[in-house]
């Protein structure tokens, strides 16, 4: 999702600043996720610790890794149309980067 928003959007997301009543913990989850250091079965599986399964646990359709889990999997996509939708963000704008 990162690298479809860099190519397309128009505001440089390198220098963004974070509204200051944004969580710590927020910030902090999303610029993991921009260094790909999301813990996911996955990747878990590959630093050799043992997984019962790589199949994503909320949508079992395909293997759990970051970019399924934060935007393709059904479950993560559901989620996201919520918070748009409770955000009174349209999803017309995203829906060409998520297909949402």
């Amino acid at each position: 999702m990162r690298n479809r928003l860099d190519k397309s959007s128009p505001m440089d997301i390198r220098r963004f600043e974070w509204p200051k009543q944004v969580p710590i913990k927020v910030t902090t989850f999303v610029w993991r996720a921009k260094q790909g250091r999301i813990p996911a079965s996955v990747t878990i599986s590959d630093r050799g610790i043992t997984v019962n399964s790589k199949i994503c646990s909320q949508c079992s359709e395909k293997e759990e890794t970051m970019d399924h889990v934060l935007s393709e999997c059904t479950f993560a996509k559901s989620v996201m149309k919520w918070i748009l939708k409770w955000c009174q963000y349209p999803l017309q704008t995203l829906r060409q980067y998520m297909m949402l």
